[in-house]
């Protein structure tokens, strides 16, 4: 069973997104140890948008598909999925929860 998962980078104008198919619920180690930082962040989510498995860098990224996906407002990240990291300064696990408890989440920390 695959347990799928956003990621999120906050950038200075905008939202990159991504997807994650399989292993959604055990990515932060991976996140932290290997893209975290802003510039590796920014590498993987500009690499793609649609990965089966995250590697431990973007060479051992597996992808569905290359082209990056950007929005420019909070408002307009897609539905979340059952585990959602955002990188901002750092990664964050945030639970599923509905679209308006998200939204009061991420007005509360000025993201």
């Amino acid at each position: 069973m695959s347990t799928t998962a956003t990621l999120n980078v906050m950038t200075e104008s905008n939202w990159k997104i991504a997807h994650v198919q399989y292993d959604g619920d055990t990515l932060l180690k991976t996140l932290e140890e290997y893209y975290g930082t802003e510039e590796a962040a920014y590498a993987l989510l500009d690499a793609g948008c649609d990965l089966a498995t995250l590697g431990n860098t973007v060479e051992e990224c597996a992808f569905y598909s290359r082209a990056p996906k950007t929005v420019h407002d909070v408002e307009d990240i897609p539905e979340l999925a059952q585990y959602n990291y955002f990188f901002v300064e750092k990664w964050y696990r945030v639970p599923r929860m509905s679209r308006h408890d998200f939204l009061n989440f991420v007005t509360r920390r000025g993201w």
